[in-house]
């Protein structure tokens, strides 16, 4: 995710079989797992700042909105 974000701000080419598609699918099933360890009542700090960078990452992508991500953070501290 790291390689692609910086390839994608800095506009290079990339030689790497890793495409956007695939590191996209990758976020979300990561995501999916924190979910899963959330809802099973792990409220690890490093789940929780997983779970930060992930929804950062991902609204930076355009997989969900900012203001999606606010939302679900926000719902999630509430809890």
């Amino acid at each position: 995710m790291i390689y692609d974000n910086l390839m994608y701000m800095s506009k290079l080419y990339k030689n790497h079989h890793n495409t956007v598609d695939k590191t996209v699918q990758k976020m979300k099933d990561r995501f999916a797992v924190l979910e899963g360890e959330i809802e099973a009542g792990n409220t690890n700090s490093m789940i929780l700042k997983e779970i930060y960078e992930l929804l950062f990452k991902m609204s930076k992508n355009n997989v969900i909105s900012g203001v999606e991500a606010q939302r679900y953070w926000k719902e999630l501290n509430k809890k």
